[in-house]
């Protein structure tokens, strides 16, 4: 671990400690952080030891920052179509940019492995539509904008026709 001063950058706090690949979202921002980020830590071990590459790394250590701040990690399937699906969803939930999304302690965590490990159900699921949406609207915002006009076209459109009609 090293010290790396991103004040400049507008990272918040006199500096940084860690590995950025390794990092949890609030720490990486320089925020509080606690046991949430220990998970987050181990799920990005996880995602590596399932994909043999870091969820996230950028060509700098400041570019890996962003990226843990401001990315959701690719399903670790598309590195490597052999892991198990819900194990991967078990190293997802660890990676969720949300402290509170995150499991709460580390022996939740290993409760968790030890049902995969029994191929007994896991009790993190994928997650919903919702909130996939809202990830993909995120990431990609001039999609988003292109999809909105083309709907609130497509609805003005429909109610000018209707409005023909009706004369």
């Amino acid at each position: 671990a090293k010290a790396l001063d991103f004040s400049v950058t507008g990272v918040s706090g006199s500096g940084v400690i860690g590995t950025p690949s390794y990092m949890s979202p609030e720490q990486a921002a320089g925020k509080r952080v606690g046991f949430a980020t220990d998970i987050y830590s181990l799920g990005a071990i996880l995602y590596e030891l399932l994909t043999s590459r870091p969820p996230f790394h950028g060509a700098t250590p400041l570019d890996t920052i962003r990226l843990v701040t401001e990315q959701e990690p690719q399903h670790p399937s598309t590195s490597s179509e052999w892991v198990d699906p819900d194990l991967a969803i078990i190293c997802l939930k660890c990676l969720e940019k949300g402290p509170v999304r995150r499991y709460t302690t580390a022996q939740e965590l290993a409760e968790e492995l030890e049902r995969w490990l029994n191929h007994k159900p896991i009790k993190a699921r994928r997650a919903g539509s919702v909130l996939r949406t809202r990830r993909w609207v995120r990431r990609n915002p001039l999609a988003t904008a292109f999809v909105v006009t083309v709907c609130i076209a497509l609805a003005f459109s429909l109610w000018l026709l209707d409005l023909a009609n009706q004369e």
